[in-house]
């Protein structure tokens, strides 16, 4: 199986500038798109996303329901996109998504999403899928032509 996501050079690039404002402090924010499954595995075009000038320590981030409920009405307002999950930079520390980041996820936002982690400081990008078995999975990104 796989599993990918596509970014559009636009939206790559507003989510990395997001991370930047304070690459010292993290961050978060809302993907939207659409998801499929083939045969092969699962392809998640990732379209746009949300975020509010919302700033972490220097080790860690939360989505707190407030920011959650703003993204959710933000979203409904998406013509042709759905919620696909989340991402986070971690701001001095490597791209790597831990137990804590995949137990919030699925607690939070369920299965069939997206977690995704940016890390300004060594210029990296990693994300996982949880699957409706709630196990995760690794997801290969790539940017849309």
């Amino acid at each position: 199986m796989y599993y990918y996501i596509r970014f559009s050079e636009q939206v790559k690039k507003a989510l990395i500038d997001h991370t930047m404002k304070d690459p010292t402090k993290e961050c978060g924010g809302f993907l939207y798109g659409k998801t499929w499954r083939t045969e092969n595995g699962v392809m998640c075009d990732i379209d746009a996303i949300y975020y509010e000038d919302r700033k972490g320590t220097h080790n860690r981030f939360c989505f707190d329901q407030i920011y959650m409920r703003n993204a959710y009405k933000a979203g409904w307002k998406m013509e042709d996109s759905s919620f696909l999950g989340t991402y986070h930079s971690h701001a001095q520390l490597p791209a790597k998504l831990s137990d804590i980041d995949r137990d919030s996820l699925i607690k939070y936002f369920g299965m069939g999403r997206i977690m995704l982690v940016y890390s300004p400081k060594y210029n990296r990008m990693v994300a996982e899928y949880v699957d409706v078995d709630k196990k995760t999975h690794k997801v290969k990104i790539i940017t849309k032509k």
